[in-house]
């Protein structure tokens, strides 16, 4: 079998060989791994990093290193995405540009999350065309973000077989073991055990509801979630968002991804922070980018980089690992931990490769699922997998409370990734001005200032932009028109 791995975003890469090799070396086996990137200084650390890490854990695999995009990908049978058009320079422009603007944006949010879809999905619909010529029985799994926006767009508009993945829901099934005490040795013997029903992306994400060993337990788990709330130290820029997240939840009777739909309720204190130092959340991740190159290209090293512990915000890994879990009859491990990009590809590639028909989350077309939403668009779903691929699970209505929410974010979604295989410069203003995270009282005139002011410094990476309504360029003129 053979494994394609495109992108440098390493974070996401060490983890995910973790998971392959530590996690799921005894469900299948990797025969040929290639690696590719644009970056080739990058793609060497990454490699010589690669060929330490199994050497180490004696897993015997043919590795392919090289710059070639179609000798990567020809005859692969699962190909993983974890790219970064632009890099995280990219990124500290989107934020800063929106920042002074008055608007919050980042990675998978706002006018960042919009302009860095289009970055990817320009970059994805490249590797799936190659795909389709020299591996077109595939399956593309996507850890680009903003996730779902790339998966949408592979599953419209390509014709590889593809499934989007996110780290969250293997994080939200351990949180949600530790609040019931569960005793678990692995996290993944706990997708048997609990269901999490979700509306939305992960860029607008809602739990519905919660199953555990067969039983509804959405009312107790929301009421173990506000405790702890109440009582959570201050940590969303200075500020404790408690009294908002009890309430919301309370409101609608389910629970949120908050560090996504953060910036709607929140946006005031990041721009504050913006105000006072300059600095937003891009300027924090660059250099620890930086770091965890440096000790990838450490020839003594062997595990995963050191410094993604504390990018994670675990300065001291001993002493967390020391700390007790309610319920949790063994002590914690690194495992634990992770934000488990380790498993979300992988669990998906056993449950294809081995038939397992096994419930897990993944990105895929609605088709039905969602009442009330296209079929065609992307959302964070529950599936059964087996080797013809995901299924979804009846989710029902979206209940009337967050209706609106879920429904301008898909619209956003969707917009976002026709402006992109279109190069619609008018559909990219449209998908600001459906996104939920944009607040401001002159919306259309920032939203456009925002876009133009992007597609000049982000122009090598994007799809050549045109406007039929002529709103782009700002400067547009015809012959006897202005």
């Amino acid at each position: 079998m053979k494994l394609c791995i495109i992108g440098d975003e390493i974070r996401q890469y060490e983890f995910l060989i973790q998971g392959l090799v530590e996690e799921y070396r005894e469900a299948f086996h990797i025969d040929n791994l290639a690696l590719h990137c644009v970056d080739k200084e990058r793609l060497r650390i990454m490699g010589k990093w690669t060929e330490r890490f199994l050497r180490h854990r004696d897993y015997d695999v043919k590795l392919e290193i090289t710059s070639n995009a179609v000798e990567a990908i020809s005859d692969s049978d699962f190909l993983i995405t974890v790219n970064r058009a632009g890099g995280l320079e990219a990124r500290q422009l989107d934020e800063h540009i929106a920042f002074k603007h008055g608007v919050v944006g980042a990675e998978q949010s706002g006018p960042g999350g919009t302009i860095n879809a289009i970055r990817a999905i320009h970059e994805e619909m490249k590797y799936a065309r190659i795909a389709e010529e020299v591996a077109p029985d595939v399956w593309l799994i996507n850890y680009t973000n903003p996730a779902s926006f790339p998966a949408e767009a592979l599953q419209r508009f390509s014709k590889i077989k593809n499934i989007g993945q996110c780290s969250i829901w293997p994080n939200r099934i351990a949180s949600i073991a530790w609040d019931f005490g569960l005793h678990y040795e692995r996290i993944s013997d706990l997708f048997s055990r609990i269901k999490t029903i979700l509306i939305g992306s992960n860029q607008n994400l809602w739990v519905k509801d919660v199953y555990v060993d067969g039983e509804k337990v959405t009312k107790e788990w929301i009421k173990k979630l506000n405790e702890k709330d109440r009582t959570t130290a201050k940590g969303y820029y200075g500020a404790n968002p408690a009294y908002e997240k009890v309430a919301i939840r309370n409101l609608v009777g389910m629970d949120a991804m908050w560090y996504i739909i953060g910036p709607i309720f929140f946006s005031q204190y990041e721009l504050d922070e913006w105000n006072k130092t300059g600095k937003s959340r891009a300027d924090l991740v660059v250099p620890y980018e930086e770091k965890h190159f440096e000790e990838a290209n450490n020839p003594d090293l062997v595990d995963v980089s050191p410094s993604l512990w504390e990018r994670q915000g675990i300065k001291d890994l001993k002493a967390k690992l020391a700390e007790r879990k309610p319920g949790l009859k063994r002590s914690l491990r690194p495992a634990d931990l992770k934000e488990h990009y380790d498993l979300a590809a992988p669990s998906v590639m056993n449950a294809i490769i081995n038939d397992t028909g096994e419930a897990l989350v993944c990105q895929v077309q609605n088709q039905g699922a969602i009442k009330g939403m296209e079929d065609y668009m992307v959302q964070e779903i529950l599936c059964h997998v087996d080797k013809r691929g995901p299924h979804p699970i009846q989710v029902g209505e979206i209940p009337m409370s967050i209706r609106g929410i879920v429904l301008s974010s898909a619209y956003w979604q969707s917009l976002t990734v026709e402006a992109a295989v279109e190069g619609s410069y008018d559909k990219a203003l449209l998908a600001l001005l459906n996104c939920p995270h944009i607040q401001h009282a002159q919306k259309f005139r920032v939203c456009k200032e925002i876009l133009d002011e992007y597609l000049k410094v982000h122009k090598d990476f994007l799809p050549e932009m045109k406007s039929r309504a002529g709103l782009y360029p700002s400067t547009q003129t015809k012959k006897g028109k202005s």
